[in-house]
């Protein structure tokens, strides 16, 4: 199998860096799992106070770049940052990224217009997409190969758990205090990471590095062509999804532009790997190992399938339930906790039993199942039911959302390693972004091609009017039982892309081979 020779080029796996003190590593996933926590939380925090910030700044029009800009910065920050990982010791690349991290925070807390607050996520993101992969890269360099999917399995709980909070803390914040707190509690939990990561981490060379600078030699291995080729098509395809069919329509001159120049950059980008001009993103044997890309494949599904439901979910809460903000993060809570708790005990399994597969893919057939049942969800459907689902498509998630990460230092070698996980982190970020960007250009299109017309409004404007009080919006109760029925259907085929994402993953699942830690390589 293609799977079993890509596994032979691993180290072996009793030859392994000395084990550290228990107290070491304490404050070693300490310090990792609170700054994920600050990334999550600053990811979900600005939900419900977007609206105070539009409307402090006079500035609805930017609504949407409060939360996209981050997102894009992030995105294309993680594959310069990941060449910079091959390079320089991890404990200053992740440093310096929780620098811009913070500076861009505090850019946001004292910003004096919108468009300084923009600029300010986007510094932040930038941050972001330094400190996601340098977090999995410490763990996979410093913690001993056998502990590795339990600490990852702490840092799931910790970013599952600032999800939670940061639509609760948002709300919270802005109400008894003011909306620049939501970026100035950045800021302690920094300085707190950046003292436990000075204090635990060891400054480790990568095995790339020569032992010398040789500034042609270093640039070569960064390959700048395929980075200058590869990150512009980030933004260039989130924008064409994120505008087609709402802001302009799809036949429109700046999207076509968009969609051309993605098209062009991607096949550069194949261009520039196939003859390696400028070195390569990923190594033939990495390129080659169909485990790794069974691995990429999962993470991206069940991260897509993830960001669908915990995005959609309270949405249908707040519209069909009329719940608050609060209270739909509160009926979100069987899966979100379900997706944290149970990737903490996957962890655990995995240690245990040195099994990979088995869990992923129960976890993946899980999600599928009860991803569907969500479907089906109607106005009239009981408590029994959305907790039920939620629970099982948390629970599906958590036991396989961070095992592909854990497995990565078992199918490439040590010499690949940081690239490799450099392209998980990518394809992690990449499927929150652009899956929740085609579930939320399919959720408006339906809208806008369902919703009734009125002697008031039209579809169009009924859109625009906002998601909750719907019912003070429509005080005829014929126009509102129409109108809620057409939300709730909407919602309802919005989750089929996370059905779809949760299926795709148990084929994904299916293509790595059955590894376990207690096997050894085969000699070569």
């Amino acid at each position: 199998m293609a799977e079993a020779k890509a596994i032979t080029s691993v180290e072996p796996l009793d030859i392994e860096r000395p084990t550290k003190g228990t107290r070491t590593q304490i404050f070693q996933i300490s310090a990792l799992a609170i700054g994920i926590f600050c990334v999550a939380l600053d990811n979900n925090i600005l939900a419900t106070a977007i609206p105070t910030i539009a409307d402090h700044f006079h500035s609805p029009q930017d609504i949407g770049w409060y939360g996209s800009s981050y997102l894009l910065a992030s995105c294309s920050a993680v594959l310069f940052f990941g060449r910079i990982y091959t390079l320089c010791p991890a404990k200053w690349v992740f440093l310096c990224s929780l620098f811009l991290f913070d500076l861009g925070s505090l850019i946001c807390a004292l910003a004096p217009s919108s468009k300084a607050l923009i600029a300010g996520r986007l510094i932040a993101g930038v941050g972001d997409g330094g400190m996601f992969p340098g977090s999995l890269l410490i763990v996979s360099q410093q913690i001993p190969l056998k502990r590795q999917p339990s600490f990852n399995g702490v840092l799931a709980c910790f970013y599952t758990l600032g999800n939670i909070l940061g639509p609760l803390l948002g709300g919270a914040i802005t109400y008894k205090l003011s909306w620049r707190w939501c970026f100035y509690i950045n800021l302690p939990f920094g300085a707190v990471t950046a003292t436990l990561v000075l204090i635990a981490v060891s400054s480790e060379w990568p095995i790339e590095w020569s032992g010398s600078w040789e500034p042609k030699k270093q640039l070569l291995a960064m390959d700048p062509a395929g980075t200058l080729c590869l990150i512009p098509v980030v933004p260039c395809l989130l924008l064409a999804l994120e505008w087609g069919g709402q802001q302009y329509t799809w036949e429109n001159p700046r999207i076509i532009a968009l969609l051309s120049v993605t098209g062009a950059l991607a096949m550069a980008f194949v261009f520039t790997q196939y003859l390696q001009l400028t070195g390569e993103m990923l190594p033939r044997t990495v390129v080659r190992n169909g485990a790794y890309w069974g691995s990429l494949g999962f993470a991206f599904c069940m991260c897509g399938a993830m960001s669908v439901s915990m995005y959609y979910l309270p949405l249908w809460f707040q519209v069909v339930k009329e719940a608050s903000q609060l209270e739909s993060g509160i009926m979100n809570l069987p899966m979100t906790l379900g997706v944290g708790l149970v990737a903490l005990i996957a962890g655990h399994l995995v240690s245990f039993t040195g099994y990979f597969l088995p869990w992923m893919l129960t976890g993946a057939v899980l999600c599928s199942i009860c991803s569907g049942l969500l479907t089906t969800l109607q106005i009239d459907s009981g408590r029994s039911q959305w907790i039920g689902y939620q629970a099982g498509v948390g629970i599906g998630i958590g036991l396989g959302l961070n095992l592909p990460v854990s497995l990565i230092p078992r199918i490439v070698s040590a010499s690949e390693r940081s690239r490799a996980m450099e392209m998980m982190a990518f394809v992690q970020l990449m499927a929150g972004a652009l899956v929740l960007t085609i579930a939320h250009s399919v959720f408006q299109s339906l809208l806008v091609r369902s919703l009734p017309q009125t002697d008031s409004m039209d579809a169009p404007q009924m859109v625009n009017i906002g998601f909750t009080n719907l019912r003070d919006q429509f005080p005829d109760e014929k126009t509102y039982a129409a109108v809620l029925e057409v939300y709730s259907h909407t919602l309802q085929r919005t989750l089929y892309i996370g059905f779809a994402c949760s299926l795709l993953s148990i084929v994904m699942g299916a293509g790595i081979s059955g590894w376990t830690w207690k096997k050894r390589p085969s000699k070569m």
